[in-house]
């Protein structure tokens, strides 16, 4: 069975699996949870612009996109293109840089029809079409489209990072590449569901990007090679590569934000010097513990070598799937770290 953890752990580990709508009034002010620092850009549509909530450069809406109810009864965007060069309608960040430092990308997502492209579909399997789909380039078969992009999806290495939406390959989705080094990672295909779900990228530079599907590690793939920029030759796009090309064919898209900082862990923690905090900690519907002190952490493993490991939390490799839990100065001695499968 899968695990996953309670103390709404979506928000901790990947901050786009809770909806920032429930975070945020119906104002023009946007709030985020304490200790949580505020995105470098968020848009959530609900004005229906790609206004910048959080202050800085707004985003542009190419094309005539249209404006849809999204998962929460909030806006949301919808986007149609044909495979293929110059995509019709995508959403274009000009001001949102990823540079050579730690970042994430987080966005809700729909593909309401046609996500990706499969009209290529059986035709690539045979030695002539492997030969011409060399590498990963999209531009030699209709192998789907970008849900986001800072790259020339069409060369090989694309400087910059992509998540393409491939509704049948098994390999290559994830693809970041600093010019010179590349890492890629597996396919997403099972969110061609018509479903909407939280995706979200979280780049620890000098050690592993995680993809998060729904607020579980989808995929993790060290990057320690690629120390370059990430940007690429184009700007970061949704809907398109970085370029405008290789839109998604039908896609939605909801509370996009961009951090300049990875992911790794959350921590509660007393507010007041001479409290006691009791956390009670369920995986799924089974009770763990509850525990008694300054707090809980949970991280990711790119996040066990921080605040846990100070707090006697054990150290995982970077592309384990799991979770650490550790308490803050327990009261109780039997209280330890538990790690848990993601």
């Amino acid at each position: 069975m899968k695990k996953t953890i309670s103390l709404l752990l979506c928000l901790l580990l990947a901050v786009g699996s809770l909806p920032f709508s429930a975070l945020a009034d119906t104002s023009d002010n946007v709030s985020f949870p304490t200790g949580l620092k505020a995105p470098t850009t968020y848009i959530d549509f609900n004005n229906k612009t790609a206004e910048n909530r959080v202050g800085g450069q707004n985003g542009e809406i190419v094309g005539d996109a249209l404006f849809i109810r999204s998962a929460d009864g909030s806006m949301a965007l919808h986007l149609e293109n044909a495979f293929g060069k110059n995509a019709k309608q995508y959403l274009k960040l000009p001001g949102a840089t990823l540079g050579d430092a730690d970042f994430t990308v987080s966005l809700m997502y729909r593909a309401s029809g046609e996500g990706g492209f499969t009209e290529w579909a059986g035709k690539w399997m045979s030695t002539a079409e492997e030969k011409k789909f060399k590498g990963f380039e999209i531009a030699q078969v209709k192998a789907g489209g970008a849900i986001f992009s800072t790259a020339d999806t069409a060369i090989t290495p694309n400087r910059g990072v992509s998540l393409l939406n491939l509704p049948s390959c098994t390999d290559g989705t994830l693809l970041l590449s600093d010019g010179t080094n590349e890492a890629n990672k597996n396919a997403i295909s099972n969110i061609q569901d018509t479903n909407w779900h939280s995706l979200v990228l979280s780049v620890k530079r000098g050690n592993t990007a995680q993809l998060y599907l729904d607020g579980k590690v989808y995929a993790s793939v060290g990057i320690s090679g690629v120390s370059g920029s990430m940007d690429g030759d184009g700007t970061l796009n949704f809907g398109a590569d970085g370029l405008g090309n290789y839109g998604v064919g039908s896609g939605d898209f909801d509370n996009i934000a961009v951090f300049s900082y990875a992911l790794n862990e959350v921590f509660f923690h007393r507010r007041e010097e001479a409290t006691l905090l009791r956390t009670r900690v369920m995986v799924d519907d089974d009770f763990v513990a509850t525990y008694a002190g300054d707090g809980v952490i949970i991280a990711t493993p790119t996040g066990s070598t921080a605040y846990s490991l100070s707090c006697g939390g054990p150290i995982l490799t970077p592309t384990s799937r799991c979770f650490v839990i550790t308490p803050i100065s327990a009261h109780t001695l039997t209280l330890r770290p538990i790690i848990v499968p993601d």
